[in-house]
């Protein structure tokens, strides 16, 4: 597959990237209905999923890799993917594609997809 890139997004692509420095944990605390040291706590916990997952995903092994893909396409946690939990996930990567993906995906495409995987005959 050839892209084609126009000559000023090639610039942006190289230039450094903005950091982006959060808010104190006071300030949220002000923001919102935690305190200092609640907020702090929520922080520490998403870093360390996120880590976690990044590292299985990025680093595990492959029966690892599996059961995290499994984890996110069985919605509900009973051990089965449907058709409908299959075809949510399906539509919300869709969604975050949206018209940037070469080829373009539309929402729509979407249920011919997971009806193409359901399909058993």
């Amino acid at each position: 597959m050839l892209l084609f890139l126009y000559e000023e997004e090639c610039e942006e692509s190289t230039s450094l990237p903005v950091r982006y420095r959060p808010e104190s944990p006071a300030a949220l605390a002000r923001a919102f209905r935690f305190t200092a040291h609640e907020i702090k706590l929520i922080y520490r916990g998403f870093k360390q999923e996120f880590l976690d997952t990044l590292s299985r995903v990025a680093r595990g092994s492959v029966q690892e890799k599996l059961s995290w893909v499994f984890a996110l396409y069985d919605v509900d946690g009973d051990g089965r993917i449907s058709k409908s939990e299959m075809l949510a996930v399906v539509q919300e990567v869709y969604e975050v594609l949206g018209r940037a993906a070469v080829p373009p995906v539309l929402p729509a495409y979407a249920k011919d997809h997971v009806d193409k995987i359901f399909d058993v005959s």
